[in-house]
């Protein structure tokens, strides 16, 4: 099964509409899936709900990522494949052969993994405490690795 996968806060809705419509016009998803806040665990809301608003940065800082993404995959069997695309995303209607070409890939892949970088610094995009978190200082060569 193919499934198609986004999120976005009511802010993006009409976002999440286009690329909804965008994945289905592709004509190769089995399920397209497209949460928004108001889909979000309970427990999930009431661990982070105090991140979860529109004045902070990626509606609480992209913690319900990781969140959707899990959820999906526990539906999920052996030979699924799962396509994730931020709500901004757009996908090209003229470029089928390509996104054909990039599902050979994923298949001849021993991980079972596709994915490209945004060529951003981690240190653009990671909050300072997760890194003291994990001890990494800001010496370490690993905060100005691309995403």
């Amino acid at each position: 099964m193919n499934r198609f996968l986004s999120f976005a806060d009511s802010r993006m809705s009409a976002a999440l509409e286009r690329l909804g419509r965008q994945a289905e016009a592709l004509d190769f998803f089995d399920e397209i899936t497209l949460f928004t806040e108001h889909d979000l665990s309970a427990e999930f809301t009431s661990r982070m709900g105090r991140y979860l608003t529109p004045s902070c940065r990626g509606f609480g800082y992209w913690s319900w990522k990781p969140w959707v993404i899990h959820h999906v995959l526990q539906e999920m069997e052996e030979g699924d494949r799962i396509l994730y695309l931020d709500a901004g995303c757009h996908i090209n209607a003229n470029g089928t052969e390509r996104f054909r070409e990039y599902v050979n890939m994923l298949d001849r892949d021993s991980r079972g993994m596709l994915v490209f970088t945004n060529g951003q610094p981690e240190y653009k995009w990671t909050k300072g405490d997760i890194f003291r978190h994990f001890g990494v200082s800001q010496e370490d060569g690993h905060i100005t690795h691309t995403q």
